[in-house]
């Protein structure tokens, strides 16, 4: 995962901390991918299975020497060269178009709103920092309550901030440095009345 466990333990402080001093609810749901992508496993091996048997055509009948069980020998190193390529993480990636992954992403991050309870919080406070490391990409979904007063623009600004990042190598420190942001937004929009901490502050790992 994007986190070591030192990293989440810093996290988790800064979203407590934050809260403090608003009624507002963050809560970081980070996963390893928001789909399987099973049919991208099909294709590469299609593709080693389309190449050996090119392979295999072009070979054995150059060396006027066609035997079936050398065309099956070419298609099976084919197949097995297509599935060993398809365990390699950006080569299935290659596969998925950018928007077909935003997509992905959007749907899993709006579920995910739902399924961790953010639409639960007493003046509809709630925001989820969803984080999907396979896709590359960050979504976050703020609950009425906060969307009706915060221009849509913070919320991008937060999404590049964090994605750029993660493309650094400091996904921690940009969703650290984030969650500051927003909870200074938060703050000044809903200050605290209590204590009551409605959300875990505990980063989310997977889609349920």
């Amino acid at each position: 995962m994007i986190f070591t466990p030192e990293e989440t333990k810093r996290i988790e402080a800064r979203i407590a901390e934050v809260e403090r001093g608003t009624s507002g609810e963050i809560v970081v749901c980070a996963v390893p991918a928001s789909g399987s992508y099973a049919w991208t496993y099909w294709v590469w091996a299609a593709l080693g299975l389309a190449l050996g048997t090119i392979g295999a055509g072009t070979w054995e009948f150059t060396q006027w020497n066609v035997s079936i069980w050398g065309v099956l020998e070419w298609q099976g190193g084919g197949l097995l060269a297509g599935v060993l390529v398809s365990l390699f993480g950006p080569a299935r990636r290659v596969l998925v178009s950018q928007s077909h992954r935003a997509r992905k992403v959007h749907r899993s991050a709006l579920a995910s709103f739902l399924t961790q309870g953010m639409t639960e919080t007493d003046q509809r406070t709630g925001v989820l920092v969803y984080l999907s490391e396979w896709e590359h990409r960050v979504e976050v979904v703020a609950d009425q309550g906060i969307h009706s007063k915060v221009e849509s623009g913070f919320w991008d600004e937060q999404v590049r901030l964090i994605t750029q990042g993660i493309r650094e190598g400091k996904a921690a420190e940009a969703l650290e440095k984030a969650i500051a942001q927003m909870g200074t937004q938060l703050t000044r929009l809903f200050p605290a009345k209590d204590q009551k901490n409605e959300l875990p502050n505990t980063i989310r790992t997977d889609l349920d």
